[in-house]
């Protein structure tokens, strides 16, 4: 009897952890992502082990926008184990992320013989992949000639897909028809009913503050209005008429408070809050409750408390928290950060001296978070020292050592970037972005360029319109001494101050000083490493 009973709780775990899935699916049908996000974590953490478990959070989370889950489901496509559901998903949000192909891929995949329900969206996927080719015409004619085949009450999808692409278009006769479009499709109940309005407000931006209003009317009292699309309203009425943000403001978390929004709701309306310096906003909507409570929510408090210059009450709060929600690394880090904006340059130095400590004894998720949030602070020192010490833990390892080439300290050097770069290579050896960080170190420090200069030509036949591929690749070529042909490929588009580099450098070694001097000026070199100034510096007089 004993040897059945792990099997047995096994199986158990696993009909829970669907179930779990089951009302992320639902959260996600009425619009609550923030909720599906939740359900989905702890169906993972009970049902990491099942097969179903697995294959059911990838689907939704891929729903919910996530890339990696997105990359399961594309493999079941390929591997034609795929449902219906599934191949719709995947050509969906392929789509919503600029993957024309991979939505032309689903296209393919999904049966001729479709319920009413799956045609639709099947016809509306098509329009989308028809007009992500600038094949416009034939997009809108497609759902024009499917809309009077379809019953009244299953066109919303079709009519807010045609709409979109009319307010794209931007003259007002398209803009009139898509209003009209977007009106009746408002009466959908449903969701889509919700997005169709949500639309309807979007559209009327610019137009006159009375229709605007209207729209906003309209929205919030649709019956699948969420508390989220207050976020929506306040963006475009601060964009729309920006005399009226006080009052947009006040209404914004007036409603929240009022509808009663979770942490996470309000977590991301602090953030856009604090994005428009409205701090007392932030303090109203996140109190010490929550603070205490929610390390997110102490962290946008604090925020909000340091924009307003709140010391007392700022520090007072750290001390309540610490040990409770606050681990110690993040408690010195908020400390020192403090110190800094007071200009209490002895007191910073002791605070960042606790936190590096204090990072020898800190949990792997511990140290996840304090290295998000001095990198948020802008402190790369502090966001370095955190991601080295992740890098220690295997499973974490990646994306560390990622951390730490966003945060490398400006005193690094080109090898210091190339040894980091090479031990994430060899992690992920076929990941594009991983190859193209490892291809600019090993060409910036000399250090094997053949490796570099191989991995640049790889890169180059594989996608030779990438403008960081050909950035890449030109700077190849510049080691190679083709310095000329580097720059009939190199793009035009160059904001970032390496590339500037590479760029000033191409034209030195073709001969065009003048020109090489002249673009050495647009350099910012406070947003270079060590490395980088030290092949500026070899390059040019």
């Amino acid at each position: 009897m004993a040897f059945g009973l792990k099997p047995a709780y096994r199986s158990l775990k696993a009909y829970r952890a669907l179930a779990l899935v089951d009302q992320a699916g639902a959260a996600l049908d009425r619009g609550d992502g923030p909720q599906a996000s939740t359900l989905l974590r702890q169906a993972a953490v009970m049902g990491f082990k099942d097969g179903r478990v697995v294959t059911r959070i990838a689907y939704h989370a891929a729903r919910a926008g996530d890339i990696a889950s997105l990359a399961i489901i594309g493999q079941r496509v390929r591997d034609g184990k795929a449902s219906t559901d599934e191949i719709l998903v995947y050509g969906e949000r392929s789509l919503a992320v600029g993957n024309d192909e991979d939505a032309a891929d689903a296209l393919e995949a999904l049966s001729p013989d479709l319920p009413l329900t799956e045609t639709v969206r099947r016809v509306a996927l098509q329009a989308g992949v028809l007009n992500a080719r600038n094949e416009i015409q034939t997009a809108e004619r497609l759902l024009r000639d499917t809309l009077p085949s379809i019953p009244e009450g299953k066109t919303t999808t079709l009519r807010i897909a045609l709409s979109r692409m009319l307010i794209r278009e931007g003259g007002e006769a398209e803009k009139k028809e898509a209003e009209d479009l977007l009106m009746s499709a408002t009466r959908d109940q449903g969701n889509d009913g919700a997005s169709a309005a949500r639309l309807l407000v979007l559209n009327r931006v610019g137009s006159s503050p009375e229709t605007f209003v209207e729209a906003i009317e309209i929205l919030r009292s649709h019956p699948s209005f969420l508390p989220s699309d207050e976020l929506i309203i306040a963006r475009l009425t601060v964009l729309f008429d920006p005399s009226r943000k006080k009052e947009a403001l006040e209404t914004f978390v007036g409603r929240l408070k009022e509808n009663g929004a979770t942490i996470p709701l309000r977590l991301v309306a602090a953030h856009w809050l604090l994005g428009q310096q409205a701090y007392g906003s932030v303090l109203d909507l996140i109190g010490p409750d929550e603070a205490r409570e929610n390390v997110s929510a102490l962290m946008a408090r604090f925020e909000a408390l340091t924009g307003v210059r709140s010391w007392t009450e700022s520090e007072d709060m750290l001390e309540a928290s610490r040990g409770g929600v606050l681990p110690e690394t993040l408690f010195f880090l908020l400390k020192a950060r403090i110190a800094d904006m007071r200009d209490d340059n002895p007191a910073d130095e002791a605070e960042r001296r606790q936190f590096r400590i204090s990072l020898k004894s800190a949990t792997p998720s511990d140290l996840l978070f304090v290295a998000r949030s001095a990198e948020a602070f802008g402190w790369k020192p502090e966001a370095f020292a955190a991601w080295r010490t992740l890098a220690t833990d295997s499973n974490l390892r990646p994306a560390a050592l990622l951390g730490q080439l966003r945060t490398m300290p400006p005193t690094s050097t080109a090898i210091d970037g190339t040894e980091i770069a090479t031990a994430l290579h060899s992690l992920q050896p076929n990941n594009p972005t991983t190859q193209l960080t490892a291809a600019y170190y090993h060409l910036l420090s000399g250090k094997d360029l053949a490796a570099g200069i191989s991995l640049a030509r790889r890169l180059l036949e594989a996608d030779p319109t990438s403008p960081n591929v050909r950035r890449i690749a030109a700077f190849a070529l510049l080691r190679e001494g083709q310095a000329s042909e580097g720059l009939e490929i190199f793009p035009d588009d160059n904001r970032e101050d390496r590339w500037r580099v590479v760029y000033s450098a191409l034209l030195s070694a073709a001969g065009r000083q003048d020109d090489a001097t002249e673009a050495a000026r647009a350099i910012n070199k406070d947003n270079l490493d060590e490395g980088e100034k030290d092949f500026l510096r070899g390059v040019l007089p």
